[in-house]
């Protein structure tokens, strides 16, 4: 809803819905597969707001506009009644594919924290080791409670990253 006009707009002016062919996102660019390139519009797509530049590459025609791509990808494709080519890509996908790529979309978010929580556990076992602290310190209790809250709290983290993951 929030980016309707912008997308209405960028659909003209890539030469309207009858002239995409697939539309896909990464982290800061949509990117269109265009019946006809010469339809679209370069110059008003680059002086458009919210527009950073247009890239043409690859026989793919490239919008970059910043970290609010997927949400436009969305909105666009809703528009021009294209189907995103990620979704389609996914019913072409056997079973176990399916269930390796949602698996890693849950658990990818955590990646980070699984590390962060494992180096404060190494840490703390190096201070433990030369007697910087000792289990009895209240310094050491805080740390073992810092490093161990993943763990306690793992099933709230992952029903947010399924829930993120199948939207």
């Amino acid at each position: 809803m929030k980016y309707t006009e912008e997308a209405k707009q960028i659909v003209a002016l890539v030469g309207g819905e009858k002239n995409i062919n697939s539309l896909v996102h990464c982290a800061t660019r949509l990117r269109f597969l265009l019946k006809d390139e010469t339809k679209a519009d370069t110059r008003g797509l680059k002086t458009m707001p919210g527009v950073i530049t247009v890239v043409q590459s690859g026989g793919q025609y490239q919008l970059v506009i910043g970290n609010h791509a997927p949400d436009v990808c969305e909105t666009v494709s809703r528009l021009a009644g294209v189907v995103d080519s990620k979704e389609e890509s996914q019913r072409e996908m056997s079973m176990f594919a399916r269930f390796i790529e949602s698996f890693s979309g849950i658990f990818t978010p955590l990646v980070g924290v699984f590390c962060a929580m494992g180096i404060l556990k190494g840490i703390q076992g190096f201070a433990l080791y030369t007697g910087l602290y000792h289990e009895t310190d209240g310094f050491y209790q805080f740390i073992q409670l810092l490093s161990d809250s993943l763990f306690y709290y793992l099933p709230v983290f992952v029903g947010a990253t399924a829930a993120r993951k199948f939207q």
